[in-house]
């Protein structure tokens, strides 16, 4: 069995009473050296990529934290997947959750608490309000809506268990407790990269390879892990039966350094060959035998040719997942799928007795929104000769302070708010809004939120959008509705003389909330009266 060789070490452990004094693992990459300088390398591939998108140095830096905070307490226990057999770390009897469940279980990563909150939040707490969680959801959730930079920290935590899953260890099931000569010597071997001395991005991006483009997390944690898996041995499943994948090509005799022989088996990935495993020469009568092969030749040419492959595979497909993030980020302020599922029941109770679903800060509630609807008045094209007020005029109307708004953008100036990226936005003229006033006696002012005039009697002014009207605020797509436009129709002549009645029915727009209280729209329904 490949644990075997550990459990002799635990029994030696316990038989001197000391079985509890060392971790039983050793940590993936080094987590003060590898890991943040895997991270800076994802980083700034991405950004050779996606300059549009790109990264700031702070902001590189806050991934990096988190990608080297991943290791702490027993988080580590988490960071095995075996893709072949879909399992994390399975050792005498126990089995923990692999890395790729790990990365986006925000519940079980808010245990580590280690308090009685623990089994409360998404109910009596926020669902994202634990401070140890770090999970894939919560990353998008922060970056959205509160803490861009706790929302990069969350990303640093996944981009460190995508690091491990180039580790071979760590997707063949194989523990290395860090005694003696038992650790995993690829691990050992690749704590001397560093951010200083690790440069990898610029060269990759010279071949002109391209992050991987995937849909999930779970794709890219199949992915990265299955190449790890099938293509590379770790030191205790080198030709172990568990595990058909990788095999020997073809082997050379070749020479070290000290004038020695080794016999290196090839194994091929891709458009490379790589030295895959190497042993001995032996006499032709004798045999050879799977324990006579190694992975740690005198001259570590095996590892590093390991090493220059997998830490390319965690820099190519970990741009991609920095790519996702910033795409989920952008559905999720349409969607606000995760902030109605962060809203703990009290809030949602809220929601049912005040009957209106709660939303983001900054986007109008359900009744403004009815009462918006409801007190529309026709536009006629004398209207659109009328004064324009000033922004101070128009602030009042709503209820708002011109002390953080410019100008109000005129109709045709909203939807391309809607539409533009948050770079874009500050070239888009803002200009003052001509208000139309409505063919009755009421007055009415223009509404430059929803683009609709809308009468100031028993109105409640919605709250303005977070985006600019004026001034940037970064965070604001998706957290309004694109203007619309709302006509009355004038009633028909009637003709009394047909006898058929022809007089359209009065309608009326009633919002109601929808029943499932994790839904995020409300029902809009037309009743006849």
């Amino acid at each position: 069995m490949e644990t075997s060789r550990f459990i002799k070490i635990l029994l030696g452990l316990l038989g001197g009473g000391i079985a509890f004094s060392i971790p039983f693992f050793v940590f993936g990459y080094d987590d003060k050296t590898t890991h943040p300088a895997l991270t800076k390398e994802i980083a700034r591939f991405f950004n050779y990529n996606y300059p549009a998108l790109g990264l700031r140095s702070d902001e590189i830096e806050i991934l990096m934290k988190g990608s080297i905070d991943e290791d702490e307490e027993t988080r580590w226990l988490k960071h095995f997947y075996d893709p072949v057999y879909n399992r994390g770390l399975v050792f005498l009897g126990n089995t923990w959750e692999s890395s790729k469940d790990w990365s986006q279980d925000t519940l079980a990563q808010a245990t580590e608490d280690g308090v009685f909150r623990d089994k409360t939040y998404g109910s009596i707490f926020d669902l994202f309000s634990s401070p140890s969680d770090y999970s894939w959801d919560r990353a998008v959730y922060e970056y959205a809506w509160k803490d861009k930079n706790r929302g990069l920290e969350a990303l640093g935590h996944t981009l460190h268990l995508l690091e491990d899953a180039t580790v071979p260890d760590h997707t063949r099931n194989d523990p290395h407790p860090p005694l003696l000569d038992f650790g995993s010597p690829y691990e050992y071997w690749t704590k001397r990269f560093s951010p200083e001395s690790l440069s990898l991005a610029g060269e990759i991006f010279e071949s002109e390879q391209k992050p991987l483009v995937l849909s999930s997390p779970n794709d890219y944690f199949d992915k990265t892990a299955n190449y790890s898996n099938n293509n590379f041995f770790s030191k205790d499943t080198i030709f172990k039966d568990v595990y058909l994948d990788p095999k020997i090509e073809f082997e050379k005799l070749e020479y070290l350094n000290d004038g020695g022989g080794v016999i290196f088996g090839y194994n091929f990935v891709g458009n490379n060959n790589f030295k895959l495993v190497g042993r001995f020469p032996k006499f032709e009568w004798q045999k050879v035998l799977s324990s006579d092969y190694f992975i740690t030749d005198p001259d570590k040419k095996i590892l590093t040719d390991y090493w220059n492959l997998l830490s390319k595979q965690a820099v190519i497909n970990g741009a991609g997942v920095v790519k996702l993030f910033f795409d989920e980020v952008e559905k999720e302020k349409q969607t606000r799928e995760l902030w109605l599922k962060n809203r703990s029941w009290w809030q949602k109770a809220w929601d049912w007795a005040t009957g209106e679903v709660g939303l983001p800060a900054g986007s109008p509630t359900s009744s403004n929104l009815a009462a918006i609807i409801a007190s529309t008045e026709p536009l006629t094209e004398s209207a659109t000769e009328s004064s324009t007020p000033s922004d101070a005029d128009a602030s009042a109307a709503l209820g708002v302070s011109t002390t953080n708004f410019g100008s109000f953008p005129e109709t045709e100036d909203v939807e391309s708010i809607f539409k533009a990226k948050p770079s874009e936005v500050e070239g888009l003229a803002l200009k003052t809004v001509e208000t139309v006033p409505a063919t009755t006696s009421t007055s009415s002012v223009f509404s430059p939120t929803l683009g609709v005039a809308t009468s100031t009697v028993d109105l409640i002014a919605p709250t303005p959008p977070p985006y600019a009207l004026g001034d940037f605020i970064a965070g604001g797509g998706g957290e309004s509705l694109p203007p619309v436009q709302i006509v009355e129709m004038s009633t028909p002549d009637v003709d009394t003389t047909s006898g058929v009645d022809i007089i359209p029915p009065d309608l009326s727009l009633i919002i109601q909330e929808c029943a499932d209280s994790f839904s995020q729209t409300d029902c809009v329904i037309a009743t006849t009266t």
